[in-house]
């Protein structure tokens, strides 16, 4: 299943991380197997890519209590459920070779084996089994069209330093889901809708037009509104 978890403040103010660790446990069940984050401060473009209290004991990284002192103003944090390449080598964030994209990645992509394939060709190396890090040169061959190539369920934010972007997707019908809220000063988004009102903090009201559509329509998912004021979904 896997958990994604993310902020951006656009307002430079640095990551609140304890409540981000805090954040991410809150979607725990999703991926027992492992825990990552990245950190960035998307002004100096200084990152840190470091481990939580239920990261595998073999990657050799920071632990995120270590850096608390620090100020950054994005975070990538990342739950895992061991599917593809079980190893170490399938830990997330994970960056491409030249550590310029970074991502986040709930799902499967079915078609993998044929898309590595297809991108070692262009001359593209790769060093785990897994295929998020097709997903990754994927974006670096393709841009935003490597969506149109994939066959498979998928959610991932993917940091692209080169262009200060976050490019977000969720795959055409919604089964990895993607819940985010945005305002004037940042972006948070998660797997989960109790992981963006754990760190957002914002009042938990229903919405009105969205609750009465799915008890008189029986509608739901039929637009970027959800159950809560101020949570959106892709």
């Amino acid at each position: 299943m896997c958990g994604i978890f993310g902020v951006w403040n656009v307002n430079k103010k640095p990551v609140d991380l304890p409540r981000l660790l805090d954040s991410l446990q809150k979607i725990r069940h999703r991926g027992p197997d492992d825990e990552g984050y990245l950190l960035l401060d998307s002004s100096s473009r200084e990152m840190i890519s470091c481990l939580g209290p239920d990261s595998a004991e073999q990657i050799s990284l920071p632990r995120i209590e270590q850096v608390f002192d620090v100020k950054f103003n994005m975070a990538l944090g990342f739950r895992r459920l061991s599917i593809l390449d079980l190893s170490p080598a399938g830990h997330q964030p994970m960056s491409s070779s030249d550590g310029s994209l970074w991502i986040v990645f709930n799902g499967e992509i079915y078609n993998y084996i044929e898309l590595r394939e297809e991108l070692k060709s262009l001359g593209y190396t790769f060093h785990t089994q897994a295929d998020t890090e097709v997903i990754l040169n994927a974006y670096d061959a393709w841009g935003e069209d490597c969506l149109n190539r994939f066959n498979g369920m998928w959610s991932f934010a993917l940091f692209d330093a080169r262009k200060d972007r976050l490019f977000c997707a969720r795959d055409r019908f919604g089964i990895k889901p993607f819940y985010y809220h945005l305002d004037r000063e940042r972006f948070v988004f998660a797997s989960e809708i109790k992981a963006v009102l754990n760190y957002s903090g914002i009042v938990r009201k229903p919405n009105d037009a969205i609750v009465y559509d799915y008890l008189n329509y029986a509608l739901m998912d039929h637009s970027q509104e959800t159950f809560f004021e101020g949570v959106a979904q892709l």
